[in-house]
């Protein structure tokens, strides 16, 4: 261990930062795809459900990675965000808003021009 618990990072993920979260997350994704395959997706209420379900963890997360200044290890986060496209598919599927878990999006974040807030 390095001091104050940081691990010495490989080139790998000194270069490609995004490698040394998924290596380090895979646990937690394997937990969350055992999680999701309770849903559906061939049936409309299914795939809702798994939306509503993707929003609630992913929005959060995601908003709160975005304050802290993931885009400093990650250079690319700008496209890899997915919420935008959770919101807009559950927009597709007429969803109202007020089923929809949101969280404040961090200033200049873009959003789905039909899931702007009122």
């Amino acid at each position: 261990m390095e001091p104050d618990g940081e691990r010495r990072l490989d080139r790998t993920q000194r270069d490609q930062p995004h490698l040394g979260l998924r290596d380090a997350t895979a646990p937690w994704h394997a937990s969350t795809e055992r999680a999701f395959e309770q849903f559906d997706l061939r049936h409309r209420e299914g795939y809702v459900a798994f939306l509503l379900a993707q929003a609630g963890a992913l929005l959060p997360l995601a908003d709160a990675v975005q304050q802290n200044g993931v885009d400093r290890f990650i250079a690319d986060w700008g496209v890899r965000r997915r919420g935008n496209f959770v919101l807009a598919d559950l927009e597709r599927l007429c969803v109202p808003r007020e089923l929809i878990p949101m969280c404040r999006l961090p200033d200049g974040a873009s959003r789905p021009a039909t899931a702007k807030a009122a």
